[in-house]
């Protein structure tokens, strides 16, 4: 290896661009071959279940209809409580008669 590195610096620059050239071509070749091996493995081993994941879209989705169902509570609750506030207090008054308007002579 080293007699071939040594031969190649002795050749014009446009033979070791093109040395270079097909040198990293073939590493490429070589990694995307591997890659696409690897794929063909992963897809024909024993298929496990797999939750499918949401994306982004329907997480927010799911975001916003869960804070909408959180205020809609919110505010049914504070309109039974606001709505009781009401009830008891007219149910605790007393009417005034009419000839008395509450003042003192």
């Amino acid at each position: 290896m080293l007699s071939f590195l040594e031969r190649l610096q002795r050749k014009p620059v446009a033979v070791r661009k093109r040395v270079a050239l097909v040198g990293a071509g073939a590493v490429t070749l070589v990694i995307v071959l591997l890659w696409l091996a690897s794929l063909a493995v992963g897809e024909s081993g024993p298929q496990r279940a797999v939750a499918k994941e949401k994306g982004p879209i329907e997480a927010i989705g799911e975001s916003i209809g869960a804070f909408v169902t959180d205020i809609s509570r919110v505010v049914d609750t504070m309109k039974a409580s606001v709505g009781g506030t009401f009830e008891f207090y007219n149910a605790s008054t007393t009417p005034i008669p009419e000839g008395d308007k509450g003042l003192s002579p």
